[in-house]
């Protein structure tokens, strides 16, 4: 579960009707009901608007990192940090993130950038080399926020697979598919703006596709959800390890290889998508040399 909280209060109150003090109390609130209930849903904190705010302005850091501490505080399992307005710049993000990290630590959990000033991908590079490990990424680049105006969708997601796997950091996402899929994307939001660029360039002929992972059939299929697998990854002690991770409400199927088991050597891919979805890519950077054959 994701509750959103804004760090500029102005936006707080213009999307939330609530001060990003009063959704801190109800984190609270939520985390008490949980414990209560017995069940185990993750609790997560996504502060927005942290690198500024179109109706605020300036968004001091020390604020943001106030409210981060405050969500820990109340119960939030894990918390995210996000550029609303697409305001941040990789100097930016390496600052912030630098003082995050020390907070909240494993529990940081995500980055989520707008490529409103096409700084998107540059963003997440940032992110990446001082140790954050999920990104948020949406297919076509489509998103925004009535309260936010000119801000664009988030990172496109076939510009960071195309980022990804250009790098050498294998997805198991079938880039081409995925291209595939846009256009259906185009066709059901017909009049939208969409946004990227791969899908216009197309591949340069030096650019290798590294094979997707297999893909098991679904318990069961909704037609705005993507049934996703866990298989195992084939990695050294250089290689990181990149995941799709599980949306609240997905599913995965009903039997797990033992040999992807292990929490260190692992990995997730999506099956067949049948419409856009936010996604969520996770790395992790192995410590011991670790192989797998399935």
């Amino acid at each position: 579960m994701i509750v959103p909280l804004s760090s500029s209060h102005a936006h707080s109150l213009a999307n939330l009707r609530k001060t990003p003090d009063e959704v801190v109390a109800e984190v609270g609130r939520i985390r008490a009901a949980r414990d209560a209930s017995g069940r185990r849903t993750l609790i997560e904190g996504g502060i927005g608007t942290a690198f500024g705010c179109t109706l605020q302005g300036e968004v001091p850091v020390s604020e943001t990192l106030r409210l981060m501490q405050a969500l820990l505080d109340a119960g939030a399992d894990r918390v995210s940090l996000a550029d609303t307005v697409g305001y941040a710049d990789p100097a930016m993000v390496r600052s912030l993130f630098e003082k995050a990290l020390p907070i909240a630590g494993d529990r940081l959990w995500s980055a989520h950038f707008h490529d409103t000033r096409g700084l998107g991908l540059a963003n997440v590079y940032a992110a990446l080399k001082v140790g954050v490990t999920r990104f948020d990424a949406c297919l076509a680049g489509i998103g925004g926020c009535p309260h936010a105006p000119g801000a664009s969708g988030n990172v496109d997601t076939e510009d960071l697979v195309f980022m990804l796997e250009s790098m050498g950091i294998s997805t198991g996402i079938d880039l081409t598919q995925l291209i595939e899929l846009r256009g259906r994307v185009a066709g059901w939001l017909e009049g939208e703006t969409l946004h990227g660029t791969v899908w216009r360039a197309g591949f340069p002929k030096t650019f290798i596709q590294r094979p997707a992972l297999p893909q098991p059939s679904p318990r069961r299929r909704h037609p705005w959800r993507l049934a996703s697998c866990r298989l195992p990854a084939c990695v050294s002690s250089s290689s990181p390890i990149w995941s799709w991770d599980r949306p609240a409400g997905w599913c995965w199927p009903t039997s797990v290889p033992k040999s992807s088991r292990s929490s260190r050597s692992k990995a997730t891919a999506p099956a067949a998508c049948s419409a856009p979805a936010l996604a969520s890519f996770r790395c992790s950077t192995a410590t011991r040399r670790a192989s797998r054959s399935t």
